[in-house]
């Protein structure tokens, strides 16, 4: 090699480490980062989505799991996920040559492993022709990838069919961490090029995008004979990401992905005259997109869903046989709390997808155009049965399949954590793996239809048979013919299209109307404080009562606190003072507070509105490991609703901020806050409160509002 190609190479490289420098940092990342240098309790403490499509502690999760963190892929100098799959335990990870790739878990290894399920940000990439996954064509940049979840074991619960030996999920990052921009680039002897451009920004406060453009160009691989083993390959791939925040409670993500390329490949190829098997050459042509979008509505700090849907199409020339495939998906789920120890995640599903083949004398399928339909709902209840020690996990998933009909994927598992340096689990699963075409469909290897030669007619002499007299034949008997046995085609009942998608809007419109309203109106966590909070609300009603004769009280100025938070937690419904007559009309603000009706409760025209204060304020306990990672300020605002007593009955996010992190710690504080109850006609009423957490790298800031009643 020359040395100006060196020189230009190293100076290349610089000018791209320093662009990449623009690439602004995450707000707040999980304090996981190198998981090497984590301590046991905080490694516990690492969140994963995997297991049960929402986030829990890897000390709760019965599963299997393995997690690389975008310090892990920094430090191990991966240029594809192919490579960084290497460093999972339990993971076989083979190159068969220069673009193919065969992964799988807990053995049963091939091209083409039928028994693990990938996803890329929830978008499944399995394809049903051959059953396995293409790992050519996903290329993620992976200074966009959050981190890559790993579980070895079943998982046909939550993700479905062919979840048998293990799950792997591609997490990218929010384009709030991806601000600024990025390029990188290299070169080698296999991966001769590759390179990558990335912008990210926000259009406004509450949207933010990025964009990229990556290209490699690998060289070949040798063969068994150390010559040129064909199999060189390039790839161009561009795609983009926005996130919008629709509104405190509403998120809304839109990505799309399109990439076009080539790879060579050697196959065996069948010769009709003379019969013989030969190696050739082929170039596969590739090319393909996807758009997906989801949307996420927070009801409250005890409920949420997620709907989804995504549109993917590819096509790949050769090498033995031309597929084209268009996938259609959608995608609903609703995650609740329910009570003190159960967390219930449901949800339901449809996939239309439909392939056309171009079959060659080397493969063929029959019929070469397919489509097919799959239905699919799920429900997983995880139990506290013991807190922060032994959880139970019970869900099944049915699932009507492309070729086996309705399949039950059961689970159960177990979690005990004795301390915060173990966790034992232990699970029974039960999970299935649909067919693919090339198992199902008639499949045509090496096979052609050949014409038989033509064969000259010939005539063919006959003997002679003398005449016979008519007289003589013995006249034809007459019988009345016999009617033919029918049988009649069996009965099958056959599910009709609409079917499933009336119950799909039925059970949409129960989850966005109805949860709401139930979750609501749930009990709070004491009966006193039931009791104390129901029962103004109860009185309030705008009806002419006789007047009560009372002994006369001193006057006490206005907003002055006449009971003490604990005085009125204790203080039976039947001592306390009935409100007047006249019912004052609610504020904006306490209109908002569905939660307790008593915030409502009547008021005097002369009195100045009710305060209360705070007691006692707990704030966010951060790590040092987890403030080393903010720059600047983390911004979190949680809305509390305070009972009578002044103890705070729910909690939930105003404005989660940039980091799921840091807004769960924020909830956790502000349920443990205490407050003076308000007075309101000389009886204490529920409140709501707004308290907005500052987070840096240096402290914590807590600023509490008022605003009901």
């Amino acid at each position: 090699m020359e040395l100006w190609v060196v020189q230009a190479a190293v100076l290349f490289l610089l000018v791209g480490c320093e662009v990449a420098r623009g690439q602004a940092p995450s707000a707040a990342q999980s304090p996981a980062g190198d998981l090497t240098q984590v301590s046991i309790e905080n490694l516990m403490n690492v969140e994963v989505t995997s297991v049960s499509k929402k986030e829990q502690k890897l000390s709760q999760v019965a599963a299997a799991v393995y997690v690389i963190t975008q310090e892990d892929i920094r430090h191990s100098g991966a240029t594809n996920i192919p490579d960084l799959l290497r460093m999972v335990p339990g993971l076989d990870v083979a190159q068969i040559n220069a673009n193919t790739w065969a992964i799988s878990s807990r053995g049963f290894n091939s091209e083409f492993a039928n028994k693990l399920l990938v996803l890329i940000d929830g978008r499944t990439v399995y394809t049903p022709l051959f059953g396995g996954a293409n790992w050519d064509t996903f290329d993620v940049p992976l200074e966009d990838i959050d981190r890559i979840e790993v579980i070895r074991g079943p998982g046909g619960t939550i993700w479905g069919a062919n979840a048998v030996n293990g799950v792997i999920n591609v997490i990218t990052k929010k384009t709030e961490d991806t601000l600024g921009g990025l390029v990188t680039t290299g070169g080698g002897t296999a991966a001769q090029e590759f390179g990558t451009v990335q912008y990210g920004g926000k259009i406004q406060q509450d949207t933010s995008y990025r964009i990229f453009a990556k290209y490699l160009n690998g060289d070949h691989f040798p063969d068994l004979n150390g010559t040129n083993g064909e199999d060189g390959w390039h790839l161009l791939h561009g795609g983009f990401r926005e996130d919008t925040r629709l509104s405190a409670k509403d998120s809304l993500t839109t990505q799309g992905d399109l990439y076009a390329g080539s790879e060579g490949s050697t196959i065996v190829h069948t010769i009709l005259n003379p019969p013989e098997n030969v190696e050739v050459q082929r170039l596969t042509p590739l090319s393909g997109g996807n758009v997906l979008g989801k949307w996420n509505h927070i009801f409250s700090d005890r409920a949420d869903m997620t709907m989804q849907i995504y549109f993917d199409r590819y096509t790949r020339s050769g090498p033995e046989v031309r597929e084209t495939r268009n996938t259609y998906d959608f995608e609903f789920q609703n995650h609740l709390v329910w009570g003190n120890r159960q967390d219930v995640i449901w949800g339901f599903g449809y996939r239309h997808s439909a392939d056309q083949t171009l079959g060659t004398i080397d493969e063929a399928f029959a019929p070469a155009d397919w489509d097919g339909d799959l239905f699919s709902a799920f429900v997983q209840d995880q139990i506290t049965v013991r807190p922060d020690r032994v959880f139970l996990s019970i869900g099944t998933k049915l699932e009507n399949s492309y070729f086996t009909g309705f399949d039950l994927q059961p689970s159960i598992r177990v979690a005990w954590t004795p301390n915060k340096r173990h966790t034992f689990w232990a699970s029974i699963s039960r999970a299935a793996r649909t067919p693919a075409r090339r198992d199902e469909g008639v499949q045509a290897a090496g096979q052609s239809t050949i014409s038989a030669p033509a064969i000259p007619p010939t005539s063919i002499p006959l003997s002679p048979v003398s005449a016979i007299p008519a007289a003589k034949l013995p006249a034809p008997r007459t019988q009345p013919p016999r009617p033919r046995a029918t049988t009649q085609p069996k009965q099958t009942f056959v599910l009709p299209n609409y079917v499933v998608p009336l119950f799909a809007a039925f059970f949409i419109t129960l989850a966005i109307f109805a949860l709401p309203k139930i979750l609501s109106h749930r009990p709070n966590s004491s009966s006193s404080t039931t009791s104390a909070a129901s029962q103004p609300a109860s009185e309030t009603k705008p009806v002419a009562q006789p007047p009560r004769t009372e002994s006369p009280k001193p006057a006490k100025p206005a907003g002055q606190t006449q009971i003490s938070p604990k005085s009125a937690a204790v203080k039976s419904p039947a001592d306390q003072p009935r409100p007047s007559q006249t019912v004052a009309t609610p504020s904006a603000a306490s209109l908002r507070t569905d939660s307790f009706p008593s915030v409502n409760a009547p008021a005097s025209s002369n009195s100045s509105p009710a305060r209360g204060e705070v007691l006692d304020q707990v704030l966010p306990e951060v790590s040092d490991k987890a403030r080393s990672t903010i720059h600047g300020t983390v911004r979190v605002a949680v809305r509390v609703h305070v009972d009578p007593a002044g103890n705070v009955a729910s909690a939930e996010l105003d404005a989660p901020g940039p980091s799921s992190f840091f807004a769960d710690l924020a909830l956790k504080a502000a349920r443990r806050w205490e407050f003076t109850s308000p007075e309101v006609n000389g009886h204490s009423v529920p409140s709501e409160w707004l308290i907005h957490f500052h987070i840096t790298s240096s402290g914590t800031k807590a600023i509490p509002t008022q605003t009901a009643p």
